[in-house]
């Protein structure tokens, strides 16, 4: 992977698995979203808020910590 991570918008990175997920997050007037997936185990976690200063990556990370028992 050349681009450092970075893939047509998508974070790419991978777990001490090394499992590989793809996150992106990003807002506009008033809302905020983060999303992040992983073909290898099958997650989707999207969160959607309509308050520019939710923190939705944080809950993504949240979430991810409470399905990945590894």
């Amino acid at each position: 992977m050349g681009l450092n991570g970075y893939a047509l918008g998508w974070n790419v990175s991978t777990n001490r698995n090394n499992e590989k997920f793809y996150q992106h997050g990003g807002g506009v007037d008033g809302f905020v979203s983060y999303i992040l997936r992983s073909e290898d185990s099958g997650y989707f976690i999207a969160v959607l808020a309509n308050e520019e200063e939710f923190p939705s990556g944080a809950l993504v990370f949240n979430i991810m910590s409470l399905v990945d028992k590894d």
